[in-house]
């Protein structure tokens, strides 16, 4: 039974087929993140999760170049994405 609503609508134009390649791949690359982010949250719930009721963690004031790092690798990444 053929759907009302098809995935793909009818190409309208001859670049069509390179919009639907972007949209695929940029909707690819989003649920893969999503599917990696939900995992690695689900493992370290479990991993690190209190062993006593009163056990609180400390604070802890690391190096700033590891989160400078993720922001400039993400930003390059995105922006190749989109260019």
């Amino acid at each position: 039974m053929q759907s009302q609503l098809p995935f793909y609508p009818e190409q309208a134009s001859n670049f069509a087929p390179q919009v639907d390649a972007l949209m695929l791949f940029i909707t690819a690359i989003c649920v893969f993140f999503a599917a990696a982010i939900t995992a690695v949250i689900v493992i370290f719930f479990f991993k690190f999760h209190r062993k006593q009721p009163n056990a609180v963690g400390i604070a802890f004031h690391g190096d700033s170049r590891l989160e400078a790092a993720w922001i400039i690798a993400t930003r390059r990444r995105t922006r190749w994405m989109f260019t």
